[in-house]
């Protein structure tokens, strides 16, 4: 596995955990991302409905949830 380089924080090197795909709702439209993060857990992040152009810069443009992760039945 290779290390990327985090901009942000002095050049130290970065651990991938997982990865997030792109998805949108079919109730509504809305973008969100899914993903899995590590064993038994999924990972939702949800653009806040709470985040206005208003809003202080403290209020996130995104929540991250985990869920437990429903495991698939065994194929037979």
């Amino acid at each position: 596995m290779q290390n990327q380089r985090n901009p942000n924080s002095q050049n130290k090197p970065m651990v991938k955990i997982g990865g997030l795909y792109e998805n949108q709702s079919k109730a509504n439209g809305n973008t969100y991302f899914s993903g899995r993060f590590g064993y038994g857990a999924r990972i939702l992040v949800l653009k806040n409905p709470d985040k206005t152009p208003d809003s202080p810069l403290n209020v996130p443009h995104w929540n991250i949830f985990i869920l437990e992760d429903t495991p698939k039945p065994d194929a037979p």
